[in-house]
């Protein structure tokens, strides 16, 4: 056995140990280092505060007070003022998450409150939440002298904190009332509503409109049917946008135009349509607005204004086969084979792969969104009989998915899914259509 000489060993104990030193050193350093950036972590966050304390959709009182007197709203149906009248609920509720994520620069060491201007606030701000029994107060002080900041007070029974707040005062204060006039006419989301009773006065008889998953309901006299998803959330989002200005004492109305109740759960809203000389007035909740838009083409419309005009309801990853007569006789089979990994899906008619595959996959596409022009009420059937162009499509157990018959008259098309309505579409959606035989 071979041994170092002692120069060697020595020399390799003095490495040895100079580098567990320098491993020592260094996770010292970088121990450090994390220490140092959490210590910086935590001395920020400890040197700002947010303006509000809770969460603001908890929130369901409000009390702005000044050394003039104070006002008090309250979110029942919306959000209003004591004697009922609405403010506008979105900017408030704008304003409030604006003030909850702002963030509030401490003031240290503390001076007395006449310094600051907190002895008598502009503006006091108190928010409430029943749901939690809690309670925020905001004091609006004084103005930086040299830059846009504002001394801000937060007191909520446990802290009470004080520092500059980076704000823009509307009217100097931190909620002008006067900006909180009320505009918006039915204060919801048309994600929210979840059902419409519209009740005609004359001409036509009333109906229901209610959301199911995934699509929309028509009821007419007990009857249902599929409501046309795209055109009743053009309705939602229109009714949800209507904009007007407060009437300034209660308007005496009867024996409106149009009635639209509209249901969001657990609550509901009926709205009443005044039709006059070139105004319209909308009554709601004991108020009328005038309407900033007075057409209301757009929803005095009978129940089949709304029928469903969306052709076919299928799933294309389910398609096995496809099966395309051109009208003349002849019927191309073709059958889908789905890639594996990522990879396109492959076409065959009988054994041979089909070249223009991308035409059927396309097929497909166009198939899941056709859409109807019109409904043709007067006619129950196609006219064509057996030399309808036709596109029929079948799962792997040869279940009927799609079966669309065609009556190509020129620049217009007749098309009817199965034994459904009679629909008119433009040619040019079915033009690129393979009606012959794909290579």
């Amino acid at each position: 056995m071979q041994f170092f000489s002692a120069p060697i060993a020595r020399s390799l104990l003095f490495s040895g140990v100079a580098l567990a030193l320098a491993v020592f050193a260094f996770q010292q350093h970088r121990g450090g280092q994390a220490q140092r950036q959490a210590d910086w972590v935590e001395a920020e966050e400890d040197r700002y505060f947010s303006a509000l304390c809770f969460d603001v959709l908890t929130v369901d009182k409000v009390r702005l007070s000044d050394p003039k007197g104070s006002v008090e709203l309250r979110l029942k149906d919306r959000w209003r003022h004591a004697d009922g009248q609405p403010v506008e609920d979105a900017k408030l509720q704008i304003i409030l998450a604006q003030l909850r994520g702002l963030q509030v620069e401490k003031i240290e060491p503390r001076p007395k409150d006449d310094a600051l201007g907190l002895s008598i606030p502009t503006q006091t701000l108190e928010v409430s939440s029943s749901l939690n029994d809690k309670t925020c107060r905001l004091s609006l002080g004084q103005k930086h002298p040299t830059k846009p900041l504002y001394v801000l007070r937060r007191t909520d029974g446990q802290d009470d904190l004080v520092g500059w707040a980076k704000l823009k005062p509307s009217g100097g204060q931190l909620i002008d009332l006067n900006e909180l006039a009320a505009v918006t006419i039915l204060p919801l989301r048309a994600g929210q509503i979840d059902g419409l009773s519209i009740q005609p006065q004359v001409g036509n008889s009333p109906y229901q409109i209610r959301r199911a998953r995934g699509l929309f309901v028509l009821t007419k006299a007990g009857d249902e049917q599929r409501a046309d998803k795209e055109l009743v959330e053009i309705l939602l989002t229109k009714l949800v946008g209507l904009k007007g200005a407060l009437e300034p004492s209660k308007t005496q109305l009867s024996d409106p135009d149009l009635v639209v109740v509209v249901g969001h759960a657990p609550l509901s809203t009926r709205l009443e349509f005044y039709r006059q000389n070139e105004a319209l007035l909308i009554a709601t909740q004991g108020f009328v607005f005038s309407a900033k838009e007075p057409d209301l083409s757009w929803l005095l419309r009978s129940a089949e204004a709304w029928r469903d005009r969306q052709l076919i309801h299928y799933d294309r990853g389910q398609t096995h086969s496809v099966e395309i007569h051109d009208g003349s006789g002849r019927v191309f089979s073709y059958r889908r084979e789905l890639g594996s990994g990522g990879a396109v899906d492959r076409w065959f008619q009988g054994e041979r792969q089909i070249k223009e595959a991308h035409r059927l996959a396309g097929l497909q596409w166009d198939l899941h969104q056709l859409r109807g022009a019109s409904i043709v009420d007067e006619l129950d059937a196609l006219e064509c009989g057996a030399l309808c162009s036709r596109v029929v499509v079948r799962d792997a157990k040869k279940r009927t998915l799609v079966d669309l018959s065609l009556d190509r008259q020129g620049s217009e098309v007749l098309a009817r899914a199965g034994k459904s309505l009679v629909m008119r579409i433009e040619a040019s959606q079915i033009a690129h259509w393979p009606f012959e035989q794909l290579n």
